[in-house]
């Protein structure tokens, strides 16, 4: 009966430390400031898709949208 209030006592013990680390981690976690993600960067318009008017320009001659 003795060894097993022992054995509980050392887990509490081993619980404690357990608690207070974690809490001690979540407290420099929550102090730590973390970077901003970068915006994205920015891309000249030739980086851009071409939109369907200038496909079927460039595929077919002018486009007009009354055809």
């Amino acid at each position: 009966m003795l060894s097993r209030l022992q054995e509980l006592r050392k887990e509490e013990e081993t619980l404690l430390r357990l608690k207070a680390a974690l809490h001690d981690q979540l407290n420099r976690l929550k102090v730590t400031p973390r970077p901003s993600p970068a915006p994205p960067p920015f891309l000249p318009s030739d980086h851009f898709p071409p939109t369907w008017a200038s496909v079927v320009t460039t595929c077919c001659g002018q486009f007009s949208a009354t055809h």
